[in-house]
This record gives structure tokens, sequence and C-alpha cells, in this order.
């Protein structure tokens, strides 16, 4: 009898999922000119936005219904009745023109009728559902088996960045004080390279994490400073002024604040010895503008994108 119900509950729910499917249309999604190994899932929140109303079917040929592009390549958009769309996470400017929506972190929303800000950290899946101002971390953890550590690939000899060498120094000032873990490429000193499935893992055992974007850029800001946020550590950040605005700035030890380098140095020292001090950075919440929450940028996202997937899309149908 038991058989029987089970049997007859998986009949009805792949009933309902042929029928969800099958009756949505099946829109084509080319990748193009992204980084390596790009991924659908890398665009969670165009992904979200896509599966409410089609069925995705990624394609590498010129039969696309929409292309997502960028600028680590040169191929040639060959398709113009499809939408097109940009989208760049990293330090270059936004492409507007000849594309449908243009999607960056430079704060421009108002001047471009087909430009959407929205920050890389968005489209991370293991941050973006964590955006929101009722998030909370629970109680301060100041008992992490590392004083600080940072992860990154390069330094300030294979590039110059004023971000790559500020964070250079910081992590041997801050070594003369206590050890600094590197789990990158760069500077390591654990005997192996951390993986970006570990990432989370080896921030939460440290107690501060020197999460530096590579440059100052307007408007720029990346995953570093809410992976180390949401790892359960006390990020020490370096960005963009403009960038900091979406960021509850009592959450960080902002880098910019200090007149010196010193000063910030002496200031984590500080920190470090004052369990009080740092559990009311550690407790802040990160994200505090209700407007700025996963749910409502993608929402902000959807109305963006309606309009041109009415236009260039339903009507097909």
């Amino acid at each position: 009898m038991i058989f029987k119900i089970f049997t007859v509950f998986v009949i009805i729910c792949s009933s309902v999922f042929i029928y969800s499917t099958h009756s949505r249309p099946v829109i084509k999604v080319k990748l193009q000119n992204l980084h390596q190994n790009a991924k659908i899932t890398d665009f969670s929140m165009i992904k979200e936005i896509l599966e409410e109303k089609y069925v995705i079917k990624i394609t590498n040929k010129d039969d696309y219904d929409l292309i997502i592009n960028s600028v680590f390549g040169n191929d040639p958009i060959n398709n113009n009745n499809a939408i097109k769309i940009f989208f760049i996470g990293e330090a270059y400017p936004a492409k507007l023109e000849n594309y449908d929506l243009s999607i960056g972190f430079a704060p421009i929303d108002e001047e471009w009728s087909n430009y959407i800000r929205i920050p890389l950290y968005y489209f991370y899946n293991n941050i973006n559902k964590n955006l929101e101002p009722s998030f909370k971390r629970g109680k301060c953890k100041n008992d992490h088996p590392h004083f600080a550590c940072f992860l990154v690939g390069n330094g300030s000899k294979e590039r110059y960045y004023d971000g790559v060498s500020a964070r250079d120094r910081l992590f041997h000032r801050l070594s003369l004080y206590k050890p600094v873990v590197s789990g990158g490429g760069h500077l390591n000193n654990i005997g192996k390279t951390v993986s970006s499935e570990d990432t989370l893992e080896f921030l939460s055992k440290c107690k501060f994490v020197i999460a530096y974007e590579n440059q100052t850029y307007p408007g720029y800001t990346t995953e570093k400073v809410f992976n180390a946020y949401f790892s359960g550590s006390v990020p020490i950040y370096y960005a963009d002024i403009k960038a900091q605005e979406d960021i509850n700035k009592k959450a960080i030890i902002s880098a910019q604040d200090f007149e010196t380098e010193e000063d910030l140095v002496n200031y984590i020292i500080e920190v470090d010895k004052n369990d009080k001090k740092y559990c009311e950075i550690w407790e802040q919440i990160i994200i505090t503008d209700h407007k700025m929450d996963y749910e409502n940028m993608k929402n902000k996202l959807r109305q963006k994108l309606a309009p041109i997937l009415k236009r260039k899309i339903d009507e097909k149908f």
C-alpha cells in the first residue's frame, strides 16, 4: 500500500515537472568573452529571472535568443536580432552602446536607460542570499585559530595596482606583530593553495582578513569583503570610497579611514587586544539599506529585463 502511494506521488510530481517545463518556452543563451569556464550559474540573478518564464538552453551556436558578453575575448556578436547583455564585474568600464542592457559596478544608473548597477558580489551563490538587512552572524566569535590571513593570486611585482601594493605592505607590517597566513598563490606560507571551494572555510579560521580590492576604481567592489564577512571574520578593506557606500562601515575596518598605514596597523593591533572592541565590529550587519538586499536588487533587474524580453522574445511565441 505504501509503495503504491509512493508510486502515485512520484508520477504526480513528475507530471507537474514535465508540465511546468514544457509549458514554458525555451530561451537559447550564449555565454561569450567571459571569464574562463563561465557557467550560467555564475549569473544567478539573471538565471533566476529567466527561469520564471523560460527554460534555459545553453548554446555555442549563433542561433541564440540572448547573449551575455564581456571583455575577456574578441569573439564578435553575430546575431544582432538577439538580446545583447553586457556584463562586467572587474575594473573595466561598462559598454553601453549596441547593448540592450549593460550590467556593471559603476554608479551611472540614472544616466543610461540600458544600464543597471549590480556589483559582482550579487552573483555569488555563497553570498547573495545573505544580502539582507536582517542577516545576523549570531554571537561574536573571537577564538579563531589564526590572527589574520589573505588569499590572493598576484602581488605588486607581477602587476602594479594601488590595492595590490597596499595589501602586500599590510601583510608584511602585520606579520611583524603576529603571523599572517597566506593561502593563495602569492606569498603562500601554508604549503598548498586553497581552492575556490574551500575559500570560506579557510577565511573562517582567521580573526581578520585582508580583503583589499586590486585597485581603487570608481564604484569598483567585488566579493572579497563579503567573503571575509560571511566566513565569520572581520574584513580589513581597501576600495574606492564610492564603492564603500554600499557597506556598513561599522562592520569592517576601512583602510582609507586612517591617515597612515602605521595608524591602520596600530588600530588593528588595538582591536586584536580588546575583545569588546572586536565584538562591536563583528556583531554589525554589513548591509543596512533594505534597497540593497538581494531580492530588491533582483526585482530592479527584472524591471529592466521585462520590456526587453517582451519586445524581443515573447512576440516570437
